[in-house]
């Protein structure tokens, strides 16, 4: 990993374990959520749909390239709903699909989990339109 990686990772684990603390600092949350969508290279995420998440797509006619626009190009609005199952806040992405339809997408900003301390990323929990 080279300097600016391990460099933006750390700025990562930062703003997560900031938004951990404050986790209804609504305008940090956006932003996290908007800088882990931009990269594509340079540190490893992990991107993590339940199945939940794409049963709700599928019954929606909806694809993961529906979800990432409304990642890409949504907000968060509201303060998060504490989930004990994941033991973390969910967040309700809210935007649009591809053809614009109003939609949501719940999501977890995680930082380490129980079998992978090392892991930073989104899990994508839920979807539907509106």
């Amino acid at each position: 990993m080279s300097g600016s990686e391990a460099g933006l990772k750390k700025y990562i684990i930062k703003k997560i374990m900031r938004l951990k603390r404050n986790p209804n600092d609504l305008h940090a949350a956006n932003q996290l959520t908007r800088t882990m969508m931009n990269l594509t290279q340079g540190v490893d995420l992990a991107w993590i749909e339940t199945r939940h998440f794409r049963e709700e797509l599928a019954n929606d006619d909806c694809d993961v390239q529906d979800a990432m626009n409304v990642l890409e190009n949504g907000s968060i609005r509201e303060p998060p709903e504490y989930c004990p199952k994941h033991g973390d806040n969910k967040y309700r992405v809210h935007g649009k699909t591809i053809d614009g339809d109003d939609a949501v997408v719940v999501e977890i900003l995680l930082l380490g989990e129980p079998d992978d301390e090392e892991l930073l990323g989104v899990k994508l929990i839920t979807f539907w339109k509106k």
